[in-house]
């Protein structure tokens, strides 16, 4: 199963690359360093939690950007 979903992930990462989407934080000038000022932000814009179909906080979104 895992490498059905890492197969997945690679397609659609080389199709949002077709269409010239930034696919890294190097790919839009950003840095790690950003990381808690792109927190701080969406905390204000979202709240402490965010989502749709799960709920996520900001410690979660932190880990989503240090993974970019």
């Amino acid at each position: 199963k895992r490498g059905v979903a890492i197969k997945g992930i690679r397609k659609l990462q080389e199709f949002y690359k077709s269409l010239g989407m930034p696919l890294t934080f190097e790919d839009i000038g950003a840095k790690k360093e950003d990381i808690p000022k792109l927190v701080e932000q969406l905390n204000i814009n979202k709240g402490d939690t965010f989502g749709g179909f799960v709920k996520l906080t900001m410690d979660d979104a932190r880990k989503i950007y240090e993974s970019c």
